[in-house]
């Protein structure tokens, strides 16, 4: 996991999920949203990796939702049912936790799906925040989506303020598209620094990605552009 992790960090999606079998499902997935293979194939491997629940693969329902694939996520949550009900022996109580994250999460993907964006937000901002113990950086992902597409940057903002609540452990792709993120809301908020930042490390991390990649620096680049551009607060005219 940690070679795929690596490549992942610096843009080389495809190199980092030909490493195979080692990558976990929650890195795989997040690998083929950001274009590591083509979509219709991308779309088997989802399945694939989402027919077991089990090591974060529960990601596969961002893919799902995106696409409005209401009948995967109806699937994938009677199976998350059907293991709270009947847990396998040896149930690690980690796990109990994790199954009643995702019985609520599940639900906010598939009004997600429904393009119901009021329904999907109200969900997304009532899920706990510790209860899925850092397998789950997409929903906090989604939330902040959801909330900036509403102009509520300031609640957006805080939500991005400092590291992601989920960089406990090594980085994940999601982690660039949380700076991608917070270089956006503080743009629109006029606080200059903490854009310029959050670009730049976009730039840093993705400049000499794969192809796929090539529009999140775009926009990142164009974002530093317009900042160098822009004379700093209090800055006498």
């Amino acid at each position: 996991g940690l070679e795929a992790l690596s490549l992942a960090n610096r843009g080389h999606l495809r190199a980092a999920y030909d490493v195979g079998p080692a990558v976990p499902p929650q890195i795989a997935v997040e690998l083929l949203l950001l274009g590591a293979i083509p979509p219709d194939s991308a779309d088997q491997a989802v399945n694939a990796l989402a027919h077991q629940l089990n090591n974060g693969n529960w990601a596969a329902l961002a893919w799902w939702a995106g696409r409005g694939d209401t009948a995967s996520i109806k699937a994938f949550n009677q199976r998350v049912d059907s293991v709270r009900r009947k847990p396998p022996p040896h149930f690690p109580a980690v796990g109990t936790e994790l199954v009643g994250y995702l019985m609520k999460s599940g639900p906010a993907y598939l009004a997600l799906a429904r393009r119901d964006t009021s329904a999907a937000l109200g969900l997304f901002q009532a899920l706990p925040d510790t209860a899925c113990f850092g397998f789950c950086p997409l929903d906090a992902l989604v939330r902040i989506e959801l909330l900036t597409a509403r102009g509520r940057d300031q609640e957006a903002a805080r939500l991005l303020d400092g590291e992601p609540a989920f960089n406990h452990r090594s980085p994940l792709p999601t982690d660039v598209l949380w700076s991608l993120e917070k270089g956006r809301v503080n743009e629109r908020l006029k606080n200059q620094d903490v854009a310029r930042d959050a670009y730049a490390d976009v730039v840093a991390h993705w400049a000499h990605g794969d192809a796929s990649l090539k529009p999140y620096v775009d926009e990142a680049r164009a974002g530093l552009q317009r900042l160098s551009s822009e004379k700093p607060r209090g800055t006498p005219p």
